[in-house]
C-alpha cells in the first residue's frame, strides 16, 4: 500500500496537514506543518483588534463544491511522475501527492500538452 505523503505548501517539509479558511465568500485549503500553522493562527490574531465577528452565515449548510481551474491533477502528476525524478523542482516546488498542483507544474504540463499536440 502506497503512503500518502504531504508537504508543507511554505517549507516543502512533509508531514504537514490541510487548513482550511475562508476570505469573504472564498473558501481556500493550504497544507501546512504545525510550525506553519500556528504562526498564521497568531499572525490573524493579530487582526482582533480591527475585525468583527460575523455571527450568521450567509453560506448554505451543505458545502459549496470547490471549483478547481486549471489541468487535471492526476493527470499532471501522472505526467509528472512518468518525465521527472521524484524530488525535482519546478520554480521551487516539488510535485506533492495530493492537495493543489503548483502553478509552475501546471504551467510546464500545459505547455508540453501544446509541444506534444504541435507535432
Amino acid at each position: 500500500m502506497r503512503e500518502t505523503v504531504i508537504k508543507c505548501d511554505i517549507t516543502g517539509e512533509i508531514g504537514a496537514e490541510p487548513w482550511e479558511y475562508e476570505v469573504g465568500d472564498k473558501k481556500y485549503s493550504i497544507d501546512l506543518i504545525e510550525a506553519e500553522r500556528v504562526k498564521l493562527v497568531e499572525l490573524l490574531k493579530t487582526l482582533d483588534g480591527y475585525v468583527e465577528k460575523s455571527e450568521e452565515t450567509t453560506s448554505p449548510a451543505i458545502p459549496a463544491q470547490t471549483k478547481v481551474s486549471g489541468p487535471d491533477a492526476g493527470a499532471v502528476r501522472k505526467w509528472a511522475a512518468e518525465n521527472f525524478p521524484e524530488g525535482h523542482e519546478i520554480d521551487g516546488k516539488v510535485m506533492n501527492d495530493r492537495g493543489r498542483v503548483p502553478k509552475g507544474w501546471q504551467d510546464a504540463f500545459l505547455k508540453a500538452q501544446e509541444a506534444s499536440n504541435a507535432e
